[in-house]
């Protein structure tokens, strides 16, 4: 196996961010709490935010370290959905800088809230595929120009070029000798260009907007004994096809995860999936589920689109997957199984982790009442 390129990185908090709290955020439930814990133990805190049709993901590290992994939303559902974002990082960011934000893929519903971010944060890296095409939004256009402009911000852009696949980032507790608060973030696939036709074997050609989520960054984070996988949009089939049907990226990332000669060999299985594309048909094809599967599985979706598609939640409990239905979790309206959603942020998913395994599952509903 080709050895792993391994970086240290000392991440170090020096500015208080503050915004304006305008709401509350209220424990709903539990889904899940395990029955032993030491309560000395370090947690890492990872949230799944619930602004509608988009992902945005909050990383607390044990060490108070701060990572953003996208900040968007649907553009239909921008105005309510942004106050809720900030609410949010108002509560679980106020005392600290972002250490590193991710914006998977030019994609709004991705990097819909990182302008504000940028205002209001000292964000020390940023890491993005370099994507690049005429057809991308002045939305991205405007942050892209900002991100280049900001004096304190380290942008690796394109990643690729920076931190190759199988690249493993230490996230270090200030540099100390215990590492008890490590967590370390390993890139699964982080492509720059992506061809018109799609990778594998079915010569089906990628329009735009399918080659945009095809350059998804995907990351894998490791705390302990547990480990996320963080897909962005990801493609992994075609939409409408048999069940077996894997080509694109997907079909990219299991064929070198069985490639013994890979950086990413062995690293696909994982015990929470974020999955890809909120649950869209066109990913999550049944191979790729076989090769990660997770004992937990979060659905980032809402009212755009109708995400998530029953072919997914199908294949997520697919026999050879084995999911029940209580460990895919959702940020839309999970209660009716509707995929339209009334509420924003009534759906929030914290997942509190320690060294030996995920400690609980916990919902929260951003309240602007």
């Amino acid at each position: 196996m080709v050895p792993l390129f391994k970086i240290i990185i000392s991440l170090s908090c020096a500015l208080f961010i503050t915004f304006d709290s305008i709401a509350a955020i209220k424990h709903v439930e539990t889904v899940f709490k395990r029955e032993q814990q030491d309560e000395f133990s370090k947690l890492l805190k990872v949230h799944f935010i619930d602004i509608g049709g988009g992902d945005a993901i909050l990383i607390n590290t044990p060490s108070n370290k701060k990572i953003l992994i996208d900040g968007g939303f649907s553009w239909q559902e921008r105005k309510l959905a942004s106050i809720e974002y900030k609410t949010y990082l108002d509560e679980y960011l106020a005392d600290d800088i972002v250490d590193i934000m991710v914006i998977t893929h030019p994609d709004y519903d991705h990097f819909g809230g990182f302008a504000e971010v940028l205002q209001y944060s000292t964000v020390k890296q940023v890491w993005a595929s370099g994507y690049d095409s005429d057809e991308l939004s002045g939305s991205w256009r405007t942050l892209l120009k900002k991100l280049e402009k900001a004096p304190d911000t380290l942008f690796l852009s394109p990643l690729s070029s920076y931190l190759g696949l199988g690249s493993v980032i230490r996230i270090d507790d200030a540099g100390t000798i215990n590492k008890d608060d490590d967590i370390t973030i390993t890139i699964i696939n982080a492509p720059k260009r992506i061809p018109k036709k799609a990778y594998g074997n079915s010569g089906r050609t990628l329009d735009e907007s399918q080659r945009r989520n095809s350059s998804s960054i995907v990351l894998r984070l490791d705390f302990g004994e547990t480990s996320f996988l963080f897909t962005g949009d990801t493609n992994g089939r075609k939409k409408k096809s048999g069940i077996n049907n894997h080509d694109d990226q997907e079909k990219f990332m299991v064929d070198n995860n069985n490639n013994p000669n890979h950086p990413i060999h062995g690293l696909l299985n994982v015990d929470v999936l974020k999955v890809a594309h909120h649950g869209s048909d066109g990913s999550s094809s049944l191979k790729f589920l076989q090769t990660v599967k997770p004992q937990w599985a979060v659905i980032t979706a809402g009212k755009p689109h109708g995400h998530p598609h029953s072919g997914v939640l199908e294949r997520l409990e697919h026999q050879s997957v084995g999911l029940s239905k209580d460990n895919v979790i959702r940020t839309d309206n999970k209660d009716s199984g509707k995929t339209t959603e009334k509420n924003l942020g009534d759906d929030t998913i914290v997942f509190t982790v320690d060294k030996i395994g995920v400690v609980d599952i916990k919902v929260y509903n951003i309240d602007l009442n």
